[in-house]
């Protein structure tokens, strides 16, 4: 064996780890930013500027079943049809935009697992999902979107 033969073998070997080690490093939850931003440019496009839909959370929390209008990108009425102890005040009533925000918020936060779907052709939330500690019980947090009504 010679002295290029062995040296050249250890420099492959070393290249390989070190492609190894920058793949590790990729950021765990950009696909999901990815698939956020392409819901983004697809409600940019499409969505319309009046709607109407249902906003559930899902946590271990008391359950907000909120009925959420919005006219021309302005929320102007949030009605509670689930836990009549929720105020709707409180829990707050989102525009689609301000729901995009609210994921890209709780991404920032790192957690565990995302889970998000998004309406095909309109790009709204249709549920989102975020654990936030892998050995935690209760700390998760989402929401669902249904019975969304685009006015006419």
């Amino acid at each position: 064996m010679t002295r290029t033969s062995r040296y050249g073998g250890l420099a492959t070997g070393l290249a390989l780890l070190l492609a190894a080690a920058v793949a590790g490093c990729a950021d765990p939850l950009a696909p999901e930013l990815d698939r956020l931003r392409q819901a983004e440019r697809r409600w940019a496009a499409a969505g319309p500027p009046s709607y109407a839909y249902t906003f559930t959370n899902r946590c271990y929390c008391p359950l907000a079943e909120l009925r959420v209008v919005v006219e021309n990108g302005a929320v102007v009425s949030v009605e509670s049809t689930g836990d009549p102890s929720i105020d709707p005040r409180d829990a707050g009533g989102y525009t689609v935009e301000e729901l995009f925000e609210r994921i890209r918020q709780e991404i920032a936060r790192e957690p565990h697992e995302v889970r998000a779907s998004f309406h095909e052709g309109l790009g709204y939330p249709i549920s989102v999902w975020f654990d936030y500690e892998e050995h935690a019980i209760d700390e998760e947090w989402g929401f669902e979107v249904t019975g969304f009504d685009p006015a006419d």
